[in-house]
């Protein structure tokens, strides 16, 4: 997959949350580790999930609060 095709997959995934009315139900935290978990995403088989430790340093969240984000995701339906 080509570097514009990827950006723009990834661009759509994010505005598929923001206008689904998705983020206001999920909080900022879930969408941080939601956008994360798209950024290492390869689009073309089921993502990835990086380990926690790794969305937690990236994001500036504590590891608690991902695994609680990773389930509001995962409830929400979004991995």
């Amino acid at each position: 997959m080509n570097e514009i095709n990827r950006e723009h997959l990834f661009a759509q995934e994010i505005m598929n949350v923001v206008e689904s009315g998705d983020l206001a139900i999920m909080g900022p935290s879930a969408f941080a580790v939601y956008t994360l978990i798209q950024f290492y995403a390869d689009f073309e088989s089921k993502p990835q999930i990086p380990l926690v430790e790794l969305i937690a340093d990236t994001t500036g969240i504590t590891e608690e609060q991902v695994l609680v984000s990773l389930e509001i995701l995962k409830t929400m339906g979004y991995i």
